[in-house]
């Protein structure tokens, strides 16, 4: 499940129903309603990109986990949560042309940052081509970005 776009971290309970399908009366918080629905199952909920809401995220999967023993949760974030059983891993960049190097199309395409970046932006834009008049760019950006995968994302045009 994607944070990236929520920036209330009340909403984030209502995000991971919407998600599951799970669909609550006005009766109960969300939070309850989801603990009603994953208490008695072995689950696994994957939280992406919530570095921007740490400390609600925080909250609310301590709270999902207190109520529901067969549940794990996998997050990506810049930030840890330090959450109770919490078990992180850094994950390294990715590598990238130095500010040095040739910015040819072949020389760049053996660094791993430049090979995601040109998939996510096939993915995104089926047309865009990596060619030397386009390189230079996509290294420049990708330096900017330090390398780091979760940063290059972005959503598919509808």
């Amino acid at each position: 499940m994607e944070l990236a776009s929520i920036s209330d971290a009340a909403l984030i309970p209502h995000a991971v129903a919407s998600v599951l399908d799970v669909h609550g009366g006005s009766d109960q918080p969300m939070l309850s309603t989801l603990i009603v629905y994953l208490r008695r199952q072995e689950s696994l909920i994957i939280v992406d990109n919530c570095e921007h809401l740490v400390e609600g995220a925080a909250h609310f999967i301590r709270d999902l986990l207190l109520g529901c023993p067969g549940l794990s949760v996998l997050v990506t974030s810049r930030e840890v949560l330090a959450v109770s059983g919490e078990v992180t891993w850094r994950v390294p960049s990715l590598s990238l042309p130095d500010p040095d190097d040739d910015d040819t199309t072949d020389s760049v395409l053996a660094f791993e940052s430049v090979r995601l970046f040109v998939a996510r932006a096939v993915a995104a834009r089926p047309g865009f081509v990596l060619n030397d008049d386009t390189s230079s760019h996509v290294t420049n950006i990708c330096r900017q970005l330090d390398g780091c995968p979760s940063q290059l994302s972005w959503p598919r045009p509808v």
